[in-house]
């Protein structure tokens, strides 16, 4: 049994995620019961055949998505069947964020010029005329269950990409590689809380004034030009931003 256990958290996916999937599977089939405990870290730990790092990790994604709680003392409730937020953006990486689109589409609903002007505040120096901006909502791909509104602007070098977009599964950044042949080679990220205005909640079927984040991420190819900056507003509990820090040996 702790062999077909064990089985089911291997893979390319981290230990915890797939863990954590478990752990879902078995509090939806019945397993663990609703209001009832789920065992010790070192129980999980035994049986499913991962270290104690591995199952605290899985319990605080499953925290996260309120399918558990923790009480100091006392354990970890089952305290739903269903996760209250069935997807959230988790990245770390440029290559995870690659991944991440990905994993989900764009429904694009249309694009403008915009003025040079209009965009200093982003771009500096780097502000000219000729930039477009695409208005369109991300959507998971598996389920169609809307991520975030994303307001994309395109330097005129990449506006040929525009005629590509209407393919569903399609990444803008991965677009601007191909049809423009220039890498993007960093990604810079800043993210603030904010309330979610009128057009972005009736495209995210929540409501005005709610709560979310807004997470700025500018693209850069080589020389240092901005290729691409994305405007991406998520409500609450669809955003998550993790980062991990690692002492180097011999410090």
């Amino acid at each position: 049994m702790t062999q077909t256990k064990a089985s089911a958290v291997t893979g390319s996916v981290p230990r915890y995620a797939r863990l954590a999937e478990t752990i879902e599977g078995g509090i939806a089939a019945g397993e663990f019961e609703v209001g009832g405990f789920l065992p010790s870290e070192p129980e999980l730990a035994v049986r499913y055949g991962v270290s104690r790092h591995t199952v605290r990790e899985a319990i605080r994604r499953l925290c996260e998505v309120g399918l558990i709680t923790r009480h100091q003392g006392i354990g970890t409730r089952v305290v739903a069947r269903e996760a209250s937020s069935r997807y959230v953006a988790t990245l770390a990486t440029l290559d995870e964020m690659i991944s991440f689109n990905e994993k989900t589409h764009l429904q694009v609903f249309d694009h403008a010029p915009v003025a040079g002007k209009e965009l200093e505040a982003f771009l500096g120096a780097q502000a000219t005329e000729g930039w477009t901006v695409i208005h369109a909502v991300r959507h998971l791909t598996k389920t169609g269950e809307a991520l975030c509104h994303t307001d994309i602007y395109l330097h005129p070098f990449c506006r040929k990409i525009l005629p590509h977009l209407k393919k569903k599964s399609v990444s803008v950044y991965k677009l601007i590689e191909r049809h423009c042949h220039e890498k993007i080679i960093e990604m810079d990220q800043e993210i603030d809380a904010c309330l979610l205005g009128v057009g972005e909640a009736k495209a995210l079927t929540v409501e005005a004034g709610s709560p979310g984040s807004r997470v700025v991420r500018t693209y850069l190819g080589t020389g240092n030009r901005i290729l691409s900056f994305a405007i991406n507003t998520y409500p609450q509990g669809k955003f998550r931003f993790a980062l991990r820090w690692t002492l180097e040996q011999g410090q």
